[in-house]
């Protein structure tokens, strides 16, 4: 990893965060383009640079959420029975979907 690399995801995480709070649109619309464009510069097989750069996101945005969903419960603004009830949905759904 050199330091051009390191610099060049501070900055893109910096604007990411910035844009995504200024917009209120998610980081990842501004971040996977991003890291697209990082990923080919690093010569990753063309083929897997976007699905590299979705799952990133995507496992970025899964410590997002459990932070939120945590704090939300916290609050006690989570509505428990309703999500045991779409559960079983939303689980299904996913593993279908792709």
């Amino acid at each position: 990893m050199t330091w051009t690399l390191v610099l060049a995801l501070c900055a893109m995480g910096i604007f990411g965060g910035f844009a995504a709070g200024l917009l209120g649109i998610g980081g990842g619309m501004i971040l996977v383009p991003f890291m697209t464009m990082i990923f080919t510069s690093l010569q990753f097989p063309p083929q897997l640079v976007v699905h590299m750069a979705i799952a990133t996101c995507l496992a970025t945005i899964l410590f997002t959420s459990i932070s939120s969903v945590r704090a939300h419960h916290l609050q006690g603004a989570v509505r428990w029975p309703i999500v045991r009830l779409l559960s079983p949905g939303i689980l299904a759904g996913s593993w279908i979907g792709p």
